[in-house]
């Protein structure tokens, strides 16, 4: 898995929302998520963890505690993940209740959250 882009909102420390682009770094093979302690690195984990398979790294979160509590009440928590997987670059938007999973060229979008579960699992070859 190759990740692209990671827009996260009322998550975690993030109230705001905020957009991660990936793809410059990608030349360059691996990379390094670094910065002060404090700084977000672990949310980041969590919210491309919480995005494609519904629980915090780690696991030790539930869904509710990773919502910021800083955020407005009408300001709803979500992840937004876009990756490459076998060949192919998909996007996955997860919310405390539901994931939608789809190809990125508009093709294979999933009926409902187990079916998106379900195909994220296929393609990682994770659970």
């Amino acid at each position: 898995m190759k990740p692209l882009r990671l827009v996260a909102q009322a998550f975690g420390p993030f109230w705001n929302q905020v957009e991660v682009d990936f793809q410059p770094v990608h030349p360059h093979g691996l990379f390094l998520i670094h910065g002060p302690v404090g700084s977000g690195k672990t949310s980041l984990m969590d919210a491309i963890c919480f995005s494609l398979f519904g629980v915090s790294s780690g696991g030790e979160r539930s869904a509710a505690q990773l919502r910021c509590d800083l955020a407005g009440e009408s300001t709803a928590t979500l992840v937004e993940f876009d990756f490459e997987a076998q060949g192919k670059a998909w996007r996955v938007r997860r919310d405390l209740e539901q994931c939608q999973l789809s190809a990125l060229d508009g093709s294979l979008p999933s009926p409902d959250t187990a079916a998106a579960e379900k195909r994220i699992h296929r393609l990682l070859g994770l659970d």
